[in-house]
């Protein structure tokens, strides 16, 4: 019976776990996602390790996948060049709206709108204000690759990943060298795709846990391997999947509509295996709403302990509770996009409580 590893690199949490053949959960190990890369790299490493121990054997592959769209610069040397540059930072707003300007046609070559979140927008806010990032450059690789590296030294990631740039054409199954070019980059500056079995290389020697030549494979955009696991893999399946972030995911046998798609606030990937279209419905703040109302009604406790309350807060909860709540922490993408609305919870009299808000969040 194999072991073998999946890393899972998400908004809030670094998840690890060794599974058998089966599917059966040997070992696992949650900690929060570190803002910078080396504590990132720190917490896979250690996550590997701890499972390993617990499993009582190594594993025989390693799996990662992990958040789109946040990723970081490095240099030459593979060495970082700024803090992890995160989905959720509002740099690049303005990039975007420029970008905007011809939607249809952007999103006919990307599958995309130009929003804040993409790495294609933090380059030219990037390239505007810290040139020099830019310039020092090597590589920009996302969050995944950036793990897959440390773990062997290659930098590669999957199609699902770099769709999700701004700048690459899942038709073509390449950048595209005229909306880098607007970033002052090149095609050179990215990593190249993998396919999702294609190993990007054997792990490093000196990983605690971890048997050096152990293949390392990025699995693709964490939510389309949820969904892909789930069996959420030809047209006429779709999967929903949630996390800080929500995504309804659908697969297509053709492209949408780019003016349909954009009235809808969809976006078309490739799907896991790229031999569909992967419809795409978000919502930026699923977990991240009840995130928020946990921090707000239990301020001065860590996060591991608010999810360690929400039972006791929910007890005793009259279902329904008559409290809506429009979850739109960063705006609304789906169905409707509208980057200006905002959360509102409706229904709310004085017999409401706190388990009634965090009841209507869920």
């Amino acid at each position: 019976m194999r072991t073998l590893a999946g890393v899972d690199v998400g908004t809030t949490h670094v998840k690890v776990a060794f599974h058998d053949d089966t599917g059966r959960c040997l070992a696992e190990d949650r900690r929060p996602t570190p803002r910078d890369l080396p504590g990132l790299v720190a917490a896979v490493a250690g996550g590997l390790r701890r499972c390993a121990d617990r499993a009582g054997r190594p594993p025989e592959a390693i799996g990662v996948t992990g958040m789109a769209e946040t990723g970081v610069p490095l240099d030459a040397g593979g060495r970082p060049l700024t803090p992890l540059i995160w989905w959720t930072d509002p740099r690049g707003a303005e990039e975007a709206a420029e970008l905007a300007r011809d939607e249809v046609a952007l999103f006919d070559v990307t599958g995309h709108r130009a929003t804040a979140k993409t790495p294609l927008a933090k380059w030219l806010w990037l390239r505007r204000h810290e040139p020099a990032v830019l310039d020092g450059m090597r590589w920009w690789a996302g969050v995944p690759d950036a793990v897959a590296h440390a773990l062997t030294g290659a930098l590669r990631t999957h199609e699902t990943l770099a769709a999700r740039t701004l700048a690459y054409d899942p038709a073509k199954g390449a950048y595209d060298a005229g909306l880098l070019a607007l970033a002052g980059l090149d095609p050179d500056r990215l990593p190249p795709p993998a396919h999702a079995v294609e190993p990007v290389g054997g792990a490093v020697v000196g990983l605690d846990g971890v048997t050096a030549g152990t293949p390392v494979v990025i699995a693709g955009h964490d939510h389309a391997v949820g969904c892909w696991a789930a069996g959420v893999r030809r047209p006429g399946d779709a999967g929903d999947s949630l996390g800080t972030a929500e995504a309804v995911m659908v697969p297509a046998a053709a492209p949408p509509d780019p003016r349909a798609a954009l009235d809808l606030g969809i976006t078309a990937d490739p799907s896991l295996d790229g031999r569909h279209v992967m419809l795409v419905g978000g919502l930026s703040s699923s977990g991240a709403l009840l995130d928020w109302l946990l921090a707000l009604l239990l301020p001065s406790a860590t996060a591991g302990d608010r999810y360690a309350a929400l039972p006791g807060l929910l007890e005793g909860v009259a279902l329904p509770t008559g409290v809506i709540a429009e979850p739109y922490l960063r705006g609304r993408a789906a169905p409707a996009p509208d980057p200006g609305r905002r959360l509102t919870l409706s229904g709310l009299d004085a017999g409401h409580g706190p388990g009634d808000l965090l009841a209507a969040a869920i």
